[in-house]
């Protein structure tokens, strides 16, 4: 209730600080410029060599600093949400700025859709990066901008860290930033908030002031193997519901891409927990389940599928690489052999299921095929789910057909199903 003085929540502005003691006190100056009132200014200093403290002096008790050991930007945030007072949380980055009425209209969206638990603003973009960098779409209800859902349209990271708040009690639950990463850290953070079905509200006013300058962070390339143990995290997290499940095979690509670079030999100390991360989701698809009545199957054979063409894609693979690839195949292989049988309603949705966004993909031509096969009583479930089994790749319209010309002969099953994937292959 923002217009009783008794219910005025308090927000807590978080600032973590790493040798940047001039800009911290510009971005502070930005924080008691705002309106709403009362407000707590927490700046995490994250080993700073600077002599932060003294620069802050000036503004006596109305701002709160904490001292630690350089741990990063996530342990920084981490720390900041742990020692908050206030019932919100609204992140700030040492180089922006928050313009006067940036809290103020974050508290008033949230006092109007009580049960929002992130509101997000756009920014004004400032410095020497900025025609380098993507612009962030504005609110509008399409599908590309997380109104509702984190997830929208993909998995892009959708707004920037120092435009959003949060109810502390959010944050706290997700369990905050993976403290391991220096850079992916916030795509992390959305993917855990979208998977727990977070309530988004976006406003299209410009309340951030962003500060690009080399300098930064985020100038510098971010690492391939830290874009793969992002990649790997996140599509584990998506193979494990069902209603992720088309996200995780969009996501799938990019990962395969990403390992496939081979201009980078960089590591980092959590890929190997990373990649088994990932082959265990991927081996718990194919335990014979079945998730909300739904086979993983095809989720499977569309995996093994990619795999298999960037596998063939690239032939001359370093050995760590290509060892990584073949146990992805393995586990994909082993995954389809004991998925549960596919049923009508995998049918339907597969068919018409977003995998990409540059049309239609394999499974999706597979299953429109497939679809109009059973609607024409010419073919059976069994039968798909045959060679989906068994095929290397997402067998095209032309071996389906075959196969089940074969099949309608009384040629036994394994040799037809041979027949069809030498064919095919």
């Amino acid at each position: 209730m923002p217009d009783c003085a008794g219910f005025r929540p308090t927000v807590t502005i978080i600032v973590p600080v790493y040798n940047r003691a001039a800009m911290a006190v510009e971005a502070v100056e930005s924080c008691l410029a705002q309106t709403w009132r009362p407000l707590e200014i927490l700046i995490v200093d994250d080993g700073s060599t600077d002599d932060l403290a003294s620069a802050l002096a000036g503004f006596g008790d109305a701002v709160r600093m904490k001292r630690q050991s350089n741990a990063g930007l996530s342990a920084a945030r981490n720390r900041g949400m742990q020692m908050a007072k206030g019932d919100f949380v609204h992140f700030l980055d040492s180089d922006d700025l928050l313009l006067p009425a940036a809290v103020a209209r974050k508290l008033d969206a949230f006092a109007r859709i009580p049960d929002a638990e992130l509101c997000y603003s756009l920014a004004v973009i400032e410095g020497e990066r900025l025609a380098h960098l993507s612009p962030i779409a504005p609110p509008n209800g399409s599908p590309r901008c997380p109104t509702v859902s984190l997830f929208g349209d993909g998995l892009s990271c959708p707004f920037y860290v120092s435009c959003v708040m949060l109810p502390r009690f959010t944050l706290l639950a997700t369990g905050g930033f993976e403290e391991d990463l220096r850079r992916g850290e916030d795509t992390r953070l959305w993917i855990n908030l979208a998977l727990r079905d977070t309530k988004v509200v976006g406003l299209d006013a410009k309340l951030t002031v962003r500060r690009l300058s080399n300098s930064t962070l985020s100038a510098a390339p971010m690492p391939r193997a830290l874009q793969l143990l992002v990649r790997c995290r996140t599509v584990a997290d998506l193979l494990g519901q069902r209603r992720t499940w088309t996200l995780a095979a969009r996501s799938f690509p990019g990962l395969l891409h990403i390992l496939l670079q081979d201009d980078d030999q960089s590591s980092h100390p959590g890929l190997a927990e990373a990649n088994s991360r990932l082959l265990a989701a991927i081996g718990a698809l194919g335990q014979g389940y079945q998730q909300d009545g739904m086979s993983p199957l095809p989720l499977l054979a569309h995996l093994r599928h990619l795999t298999r063409r960037a596998q063939d894609s690239s032939p001359a693979l370093n050995p760590e690489v290509a060892g990584l690839i073949g146990q992805l195949c393995s586990s994909i292989d082993q995954a389809a052999r004991g998925a549960g049988p596919l049923t009508l309603a995998d049918v339907s949705f597969w068919a018409n299921a977003s995998v990409s966004r540059h049309g239609k993909r394999r499974i999706n031509s597979f299953f429109d095929h497939a679809e109009s096969l059973i609607k024409d009583g010419r073919t059976v479930l069994s039968t798909i789910d045959e060679l989906l089994r068994n095929a290397p790749s997402i067998p095209a319209k032309r071996a389906i057909d075959t196969y089940v010309r074969l099949r309608r002969l009384a040629v036994p099953q394994r040799i037809a199903l041979r027949l069809v994937l030498r064919k095919s292959n």
